[in-house]
């Protein structure tokens, strides 16, 4: 009987433990996600198909694997292909394949992958971006952390803050996407995060998942990030 008795109290004591341990981490300030500055990746399928086709060119010819970004003002378009082995530099980063890609271009793309589909016979490339949201102690303000840059490493100006008052068509498109929504009250930008405070009067849940959305859209489409300086911000790709 005593047996028993010390087994329980053991069992009770876990547990307790097992609380106290939940407790003290829900406690601890999370991390925020950091930017992925890992270079461009390529899928098993897409480099198995990349040395295939080079393998099957004539003897004479020495090709690479060539990407190129297209960047337009809403959007990029990532091309790729083949071309002459004579236009290879060497890359800030080895890559399982030969590689043709420009400097700036090998920057912007990194922390995203190309895959190769079959069944369209076709190249696919994934900004892979990942995002997380949490809550200031104001339930209000809303904290979006990427895993891509939000303000130009090197901009002069490192944070910025935006009411909707100030709000007009002048401004990046992302912080005109998200002022549009007629649900933004301020909006504030430094490294990797986006802070936006809420209306009010607006569903806390729906806000969330509609903003989320808008952010990650943006950065899936062309990810420029903001350039800030004492008379202007504008959104560009990023080239260091």
């Amino acid at each position: 009987m005593e047996n028993n008795f010390v087994k329980q109290i053991d069992i009770n004591i876990l547990v307790i433990m097992s609380l106290i341990s939940k407790l003290f981490s829900l406690l601890e300030p999370r991390k925020s996600i950091s930017v992925n500055l890992s270079p461009l990746q390529f899928s098993d399928n897409a480099i198995q198909k990349i040395k295939n086709h080079l393998e099957n060119r004539p003897a004479n010819v020495k090709s690479a694997f060539k990407v190129v970004v297209v960047y337009q003002k809403e959007k990029i378009l990532c091309q790729v292909g083949f071309d002459d082995y004579k236009f290879i530099r060497k890359t800030l980063n080895d890559y399982p394949i030969p590689l043709i890609i420009s400097e700036q271009d090998e920057l912007f793309l990194r922390g995203s992958y190309i895959d190769f589909h079959s069944k369209e016979e076709a190249y696919f490339h994934y900004p892979n971006v990942h995002l997380e949201v949490s809550t200031r102690s104001n339930e209000s303000i809303y904290v979006f952390h990427l895993d891509r840059y939000v303000v130009f490493p090197d901009s002069p100006i490192k944070t910025y803050t935006l009411s909707k008052e100030q709000f007009d068509s002048t401004l990046p498109n992302l912080i005109q996407l998200l002022f549009k929504t007629e649900k933004v009250e301020s909006i504030y930008l430094e490294n990797n995060f986006i802070s936006v405070e809420r209306i009010k009067e607006i569903d806390k849940d729906k806000f969330e998942e509609e903003i989320a959305d808008i952010i990650l859209s943006y950065y899936e489409k062309c990810g420029y990030p903001l350039y800030i300086t004492d008379s202007s911000i504008e959104a560009k790709p990023i080239d260091k």
